[in-house]
């Protein structure tokens, strides 16, 4: 028995193949967002690294920087010098500066400041107080004048330890 129904078509020869499935875009999306990411971290570390390694450690305890802020402002009336033992919060403010004016009263003969060694009073984790007490010496028109004053610093731990704020009680 013969039938009519023609050959099945051979590919290659006149027939077209047959379209190819339709190509996705997944991997490529993912490799381009896996760069940016990596970019990013890339970019994020860098600036973090940067930042934290152009700033001073602080004190290597509450006390050595209360004591080193001291030091900067009474002896050195250094700004930078303070600034390594200042929070980051005051740091950009002029308290810093205000501190250093007000400081330089105290210079010449017959004036000065003195302190006992800064003391820690309390701590909590990345916190501490630490006080002090100053001897303000100043000479006025041939006038000997001398003030006790306890100063409490607030500490914070930045990277080694800061002074954020203080606090004076006579």
């Amino acid at each position: 028995m013969a039938t009519d129904v023609p050959p099945a078509p051979q590919f290659g020869y006149g027939t077209p193949h047959p379209p190819a499935p339709p190509r996705t875009r997944g991997g490529t999306v993912t490799v381009v967002v896996l760069i940016g990411v990596i970019l990013l971290c890339l970019g994020l570390g860098t600036t973090g690294y940067l930042l934290v390694g152009r700033v001073p450690a602080g004190g290597a305890s509450p006390a050595a920087a209360a004591s080193g802020l001291l030091d900067a402002v009474f002896h050195e009336q250094n700004v930078d010098t303070a600034n390594r033992y200042v929070c980051a919060q005051q740091r950009d403010a002029n308290s810093v500066k205000q501190l250093i004016t007000e400081a330089a009263r105290y210079q010449g003969k017959g004036s000065g400041v003195t302190w006992t060694a800064p003391k820690q009073t309390s701590h909590d984790d990345d916190k501490a107080q630490v006080t002090s007490t100053l001897t303000l010496k100043r000479t006025v028109d041939g006038q000997s004048q001398s003030a006790h004053q306890t100063w409490t610093f607030q500490t914070v731990d930045e990277h080694g330890w800061r002074v954020c704020s203080i606090r004076t009680r006579s």
